[in-house]
C-alpha cells in the first residue's frame, strides 16, 4: 500500500526565495519515485501556473476549502503575540509585542490551517519544512495522531551566525522538534546545534543529506 504524506512547505520552484523551494522539489520527486503520495501545503497560490505531476498542491486560499471550512486568520486589531501563539501553538504567555503586517502572521495563520487540512485529508505521516511550517504540523498531528517528522534546514543559529537569535523564531523551532516524532536534520553541523542548543536528544535526529540531481545538456 502507497504510503501518503501531508507535507507542509513555504516555496516551490520556480517561486523561491532562497534554497528551500529546491530543495522540497527534490524531495517530494525522489519520494514520489519510491512510490510515495505527496499532497504538499503551501501558505499561498504564487501563480495558477505552479504545477508537479508527482504531487497534489494544497492551498488556503482555495475557495472549496476556505468554503468548506469557513478559514479566515485568527487575528484581530488587538491580539499580541502571546494570546495568537497560545492559541495556535499553545506557548503561553513567552512572548511580546503586538503583530503588525508581517511574516510572523503569515507563519501563524499557516499553522492555523494545519488543523482544518488535517480534518480533511487522508495520510499516514505528516512532514513539515523549518520553523515557518513546523505549527502546521504540529496542529496536523494534534488532530490525527499521525506521526509527525520535523525538517531541519536551519536554525536560527547558523542562519545568523549565533549573533541576534530571534526568540520568536527560536522558540517556534524548539517547539516543533520538541512535538516531533522524528527531526531530520541536513548535515552533522545541523545535528550538533540542535542537539546542544535546543536540548533534543540525538537519538531522535536523523541526518540526510540533500541529493544531487544531475541533468544531461544537450551537446555536453
Amino acid at each position: 500500500m502507497r504510503k501518503k504524506i501531508l507535507m507542509f512547505g513555504w516555496e516551490f520552484p520556480p517561486f523561491n526565495s532562497g534554497g528551500l523551494g529546491t530543495a522540497c522539489f527534490g524531495l517530494t520527486k525522489a519520494l514520489a519515485k519510491q512510490k510515495m503520495e505527496i499532497m504538499l501545503v503551501l501558505p499561498k497560490k504564487l501563480s495558477d501556473n505552479l504545477s508537479a505531476d508527482f504531487l497534489k498542491f494544497i492551498f488556503p486560499e482555495d475557495s472549496h476549502i476556505v468554503k468548506e471550512y469557513n478559514f479566515n486568520s485568527l487575528l484581530t486589531p488587538y491580539m499580541g503575540e502571546e494570546s495568537y501563539s497560545s492559541s495556535v501553538f499553545g506557548f503561553g504567555e513567552d512572548f511580546g509585542g503586538i503583530y503588525k503586517n508581517n511574516i510572523f502572521e503569515e507563519v501563524f495563520r499557516y499553522a492555523d490551517f494545519g488543523k482544518f487540512i488535517a480534518k480533511k485529508e487522508e495520510f499516514d505521516i505528516i512532514h513539515a519544512h523549518d520553523w515557518l511550517s513546523f505549527g502546521a504540523g504540529i496542529n496536523a498531528k494534534r488532530i490525527s495522531g499521525k506521526p509527525f517528522i520535523a525538517h531541519v534546514h536551519a536554525t536560527e543559529f547558523d542562519r545568523g551566525g549565533g549573533v541576534g537569535i530571534n526568540k520568536t523564531v527560536y522558540q517556534i523551532e524548539k517547539r516543533g522538534m520538541e512535538e516531533a516524532d522524528r527531526v531530520i536534520a541536513v548535515s552533522n553541523f545541523t545535528k550538533n546545534i540542535i542537539v546542544t542548543h535546543y536540548g533534543i536528544s540525538a537519538d531522535k535526529v536523523e541526518v540526510v543529506h540533500n541529493g544531487i540531481e544531475f541533468v544531461e545538456e544537450e551537446g555536453v
